[in-house]
């Protein structure tokens, strides 16, 4: 028998940093629907995030993929054996893993930036940035997240206060009326999300059209000398002039999922990959 949570495939799991909290963003894959938990994370935390707002909500997921934070260990683990949840981990930073998650992270941000007024008052404005990312036209799914979530879309304030043809047609209509529409958008509701899981897969192939035809290949092989990306680093004082990669290193090993095991030149080995997009040949 098909689950609820059949309809949206992967949950991805991540961290956004605002000020000094760490912000759990899960996206359910195919609708865009952002759910968020803002607090200091621990691996305790993240595991009652998902069992009160995930597999209570929605159903028991196939499956997570979450970055490598340390918050997503221990407890979160055991949750996931103990519900029969696939656990995949996205290797060492590497933005596309979790695509859909960081496009979030940015746009939550912006739309925080143009809500807050002050530097304090963000925690309180953040509901509010998420019920405008969800009630927003998503390009990939050409639709809201609101609607693939609930097979209507959100009764916005202005619609009140200025009285939106919507507004005023269900006013019109008995109850017996407005339970049939409903129950009528209900049974379009699995069309509607297929449609946008086409839509999303079109677009998808559309950037990676784009994106071919812009970048040219450099392909790394074992044993060559790298270079390794610096991700940003808080209070760095040096700011602007701090160094942005690292090395060099060698290869030692290379994954066919894009994964490389690296080595310093003593040969002491690094305990976690790298993804290849964060490194780039080091000529001597």
């Amino acid at each position: 028998m098909p689950r609820m949570s059949d309809a949206w495939g992967s949950y991805s799991c991540t961290t956004l940093r605002v000020a000094c909290f760490d912000i759990t963003m899960v996206i359910l894959s195919m609708g865009g629907w952002r759910l968020t938990s803002y607090a200091k994370l621990t691996s305790t935390r993240v595991a009652s995030f998902i069992r009160s707002h995930i597999i209570c909500r929605y159903g028991v997921p196939h499956e997570l993929i979450l970055d490598r934070g340390a918050h997503f260990r221990a407890e979160v683990e055991t949750l996931l054996q103990k519900y029969g949840i696939q656990h995949h981990r996205s290797s060492a930073y590497r933005p596309q893993t979790n695509g859909a998650v960081e496009a979030a992270n940015k746009n939550i941000k912006r739309i925080l930036r143009k809500m807050v007024e002050t530097s304090q008052d963000w925690s309180e404005k953040l509901p509010f940035a998420l019920w405008a990312y969800r009630t927003s036209f998503r390009t990939p799914t050409e639709a809201t997240p609101y609607s693939l979530v609930y097979g209507m879309e959100a009764v916005l304030p202005i619609e009140t206060e200025m009285g939106s043809l919507r507004v005023a047609l269900e006013q019109q209509i008995s109850e017996t009326e407005w339970a049939q529409a409903r129950f009528d958008q209900l049974n379009l509701l699995d069309e509607r999300r297929l449609r946008a899981a086409d839509h999303v897969q079109a677009y998808q192939r559309k950037m990676a059209h784009a994106f071919r035809k812009r970048v040219k290949p450099r392909p790394l092989y074992k044993g060559d000398l790298v270079l390794r990306m610096l991700r940003g680093l808080i209070g760095d004082p040096r700011r602007k002039f701090k160094p942005n990669w690292s090395g060099p290193y060698v290869i030692r090993e290379l994954t066919p999922e894009g994964a490389a095991w690296l080595t310093d030149l003593d040969g002491n080995q690094f305990l976690e990959p790298t993804n290849v997009d964060q490194l780039k040949k080091y000529y001597v």
